[in-house]
């Protein structure tokens, strides 16, 4: 069964309060929050919404980041569109507030939400008509085991893990690029741009 028979676009979120937020608005610049150390809401928690983009959808084939710049010109928070052919995904992200929205996957009458981008804790699907099934599999109490596990079985068999690997490897590669790509489209510039 074709869960989304037809793909409309998503919406995924992932916004947390950052712990140094506080001590930025005492005046002081956490490095997690300043563009001396290449930081900010795009390439700290913007980065899980995207890997999750991009491993489901996909290179766009176009991005436009809208920030929310922060004093020192570093981005808070901020929503980045992903373009596709039929359909666009949004991304919310930030360190600046919090967010409780779930993320969603759009069909037509149906709709995927998903709790937490991050670890898959609740996958939902509904059909539309007020009927809705649980989709996701129970999570680990430790979010990370099944990803040490599958470093692991490259460690430990490398040749027969080469196409995970270069999945892996290849999805990096769109991710920062696409990082890239939205940071540009927004204006933003690091001082370690600018080095040789």
């Amino acid at each position: 069964m074709k869960t989304l028979p037809m793909l409309q676009g998503a919406t995924l979120v992932y916004q947390k309060y950052s712990s140094r937020f506080d001590a930025y608005l005492a005046g002081q610049e956490p490095n997690v929050l300043t563009r001396k150390f290449s930081a900010g809401a795009l390439y700290d928690l913007g980065v899980y919404p995207l890997y999750a983009a991009l491993d489901l959808f996909g290179t766009p084939q176009a991005v436009q980041y809208i920030p929310t710049l922060l004093r020192n010109g570093a981005d808070g928070k901020g929503t980045a569109i992903l373009v596709y052919p039929d359909y666009t995904v949004t991304l919310l992200f930030g360190k600046s507030a919090n967010s409780y929205l779930p993320s969603e996957i759009y069909g037509q009458k149906e709709t995927i939400s998903i709790s937490n981008i991050t670890e898959l804790e609740s996958v939902t699907y509904h059909d539309g008509n007020g009927n809705q099934k649980e989709i996701s599999t129970p999570v680990d109490d430790n979010p990370m085991i099944h990803e040490a596990q599958d470093f692991a079985n490259i460690i430990k068999d490398p040749n027969g893990q080469r196409e995970v690997y270069n999945n892996w490897f290849r999805l990096s590669q769109q991710v920062n690029q696409t990082l890239f790509d939205l940071r540009q489209s927004a204006g933003i510039e690091f001082p370690a741009d600018k080095r040789e």
